[in-house]
C-alpha cells in the first residue's frame, strides 16, 4: 500500500471514530431526550460552534498547509495557533456569559449552557492540536488517539442519557467526555513534537500571526456558519420540536460528509508541499477531484434512498421528515463533496480569498433565503436553500481555479 493509501486508512479510522462518537449521540440523546428537548440542545451547541469556529480563527487549516510544507516546525506552528486561539476564547467567553446573564433564563438552564459551550471549546482545542500529527505524517497516532476519544465518549454520554434523561446531567457527561478528550490530545502530541510556549507571547508576535491568519479565518467562519446558521434559523422560525427533527438529517448527512475531511486531511499537505516545491499539482489535483466526485455520488444516493426507512427506525417515529427533506439532503451531500475538492485545491494554492468569496456568497444565499421561503414551505426549504448557496459557492470555486491554472498552462 502506498504512503497516500495508508494515510487514507488512517484517517478513515479516525474518521470512523468520530462518526461513532456523533451516532451515540444521535441514538441515545434524541431518544431519551425527545424532539424538543433535543432540540434545545442542539441549538446550544450550534450556537458553540459558531463562537468555536471565530475561536479557531481558520488555524486548523493554516496548520495543516503549513506544517505539511514544513514539518520541522511543527511545534512552533502549532503553539503560535494556540497563543492566538487561548486569547480569542477569553474573550469570546466574556462575551457570551454577559449574553447569557442578560437573557431570561431559569439557573439549571443557564449551567446547562455553560457546560455545553464549554464541551465544544474543548473540542475544539483538541482538533487544533491533533491537526499537527497530519501535519508531520502521524496519521497513525490521531487515530489511536480518535478511537480512544470514541469509546470514552460513548462509556459517559450513552449511560449518562439513558439512566438520567435530563439536559442538564447530559451537558456535564459531554463536558467531561470532551474535557478528557482534549487533555489526552494535548499530552500525546506534546510528546511527539516541542511546544513553544503556547499559553501566551509576546503583543506584537501575537498581532503579527493573527493578522497573517486573517483570510483562512474568514474561510473558517464562512465554511461553520454555512452549516450551523440553517440550525439557528430553523430553530427561530419553526420552534424547538421541527429543529430536533431537521437537525437529524442535518447532522446524518454531516457524518456522511466527513469522508472529505479525510481526503482533504491527505490532499492539503501533499499539494502544499508540490506547490511550495515549485511544481504544478496538477495531476494530484484531477486525482482528487475524481475521488470526491466518486464520494459525492456514492453517498448522496445512499442517503436519499436508505435515510427515509432508516431514520423511524432508529429514533422514532417522532423524528420522521417528508421524503423531500431527505432527497433535497442527498442532492446537498453529493455537491458539498465536489465543491470541497475544489476547495482543497484553492486551500493549497494560497488562493483563500476566493474560498472567502465563494463561502460568502453561500452564507448570504442561505441567510436570506431561509427567512423567506422556511415560513411559506416549511421545513423543506431548508436543504433546498443549501442546495442552492452550494451551487453558487462550486460556481466561484471553479472561475478561481481557472484563474490560477492559467499562468502556469499559458507557461508550460
Amino acid at each position: 500500500m502506498s504512503n497516500m493509501g495508508r494515510q487514507k486508512v488512517y484517517l478513515a479510522i479516525s474518521l470512523a471514530s468520530r462518526v461513532g462518537a456523533g451516532v451515540v449521540m444521535l441514538l441515545f440523546l434524541a431518544r431519551a431526550l425527545g424532539p424538543t428537548d433535543y432540540g434545545f440542545v442542539v441549538t446550544v451547541l450550534a450556537y458553540s460552534q459558531l463562537i468555536a469556529m471565530l475561536t479557531d480563527f481558520g488555524f486548523g487549516v493554516q496548520a495543516l498547509r503549513d506544517i505539511g510544507a514544513e514539518p520541522h516546525r511543527a511545534g512552533a506552528i502549532i503553539s503560535a495557533c494556540l497563543r492566538v486561539k487561548n486569547i480569542l476564547v477569553a474573550m469570546a467567553s466574556v462575551l457570551a456569559l454577559t449574553a447569557l446573564l442578560v437573557l431570561p433564563l431559569r439557573p439549571e438552564t443557564m449551567l446547562a449552557c455553560v457546560l455545553l459551550y464549554a464541551s465544544i471549546i474543548c473540542l475544539s482545542y483538541a482538533d487544533l492540536v491533533l491537526v499537527t500529527f497530519r501535519g508531520i505524517g502521524g496519521y497513525g497516532q490521531e487515530a489511536y488517539i480518535a478511537v480512544a476519544g470514541a469509546l470514552l465518549f460513548a462509556i459517559v454520554v450513552g449511560p449518562t442519557a439513558v439512566l438520567v434523561p435530563q439536559i442538564l446531567p447530559v451537558s456535564l457527561a459531554l463536558l467531561l467526555a470532551r474535557l478528557t478528550y482534549m487533555a489526552i490530545a494535548l499530552v500525546c502530541v506534546s510528546r511527539n513534537v516541542k511546544f513553544e510556549n503556547p499559553v501566551l507571547g509576546p503583543a506584537g508576535e501575537v498581532w503579527s500571526f493573527t493578522k497573517k491568519s486573517v483570510g483562512l479565518a474568514l474561510d473558517a467562519i464562512l465554511t461553520t456558519l454555512s452549516t450551523q446558521v440553517d440550525i439557528i434559523f430553523v430553530s427561530a422560525l419553526l420552534g424547538l420540536e421541527a429543529v430536533g427533527i431537521y437537525q437529524i438529517a442535518s447532522r446524518i448527512a454531516g457524518y456522511l460528509l466527513l469522508p472529505a475531511q479525510v481526503f482533504a486531511g491527505v490532499y492539503i499537505p501533499s499539494l502544499s508541499a508540490q506547490h511550495h516545491a515549485g511544481q504544478s499539482g496538477h495531476d494530484l489535483e484531477r486525482r482528487m477531484e475524481l475521488e470526491f466526485l466518486v464520494l459525492g455520488l456514492l453517498f448522496g444516493v445512499l442517503f436519499a434512498v436508505v435515510m427515509p426507512l432508516l431514520a423511524p427506525v432508529a429514533f422514532g417515529q417522532e423524528f420522521s421528515a417528508p421524503f423531500e427533506v431527505w432527497a433535497a439532503f442527498g442532492v446537498f451531500v453529493a455537491l458539498r463533496f465536489v465543491a470541497a475538492s475544489f476547495g482543497v485545491a484553492l486551500v493549497a494554492r494560497r488562493g483563500v480569498r476566493f474560498r472567502v468569496l465563494g463561502q460568502g456568497l453561500g452564507v448570504l444565499i442561505v441567510a436570506v433565503g431561509l427567512p423567506l421561503f422556511l415560513p411559506a414551505f416549511g421545513l423543506i426549504a431548508a436543504p433546498i436553500t443549501l442546495v442552492g448557496a452550494t451551487l453558487a459557492t462550486m460556481v466561484v470555486y471553479i472561475i478561481a481555479l481557472r484563474t490560477l491554472r492559467r499562468p502556469l498552462v499559458d507557461g508550460a
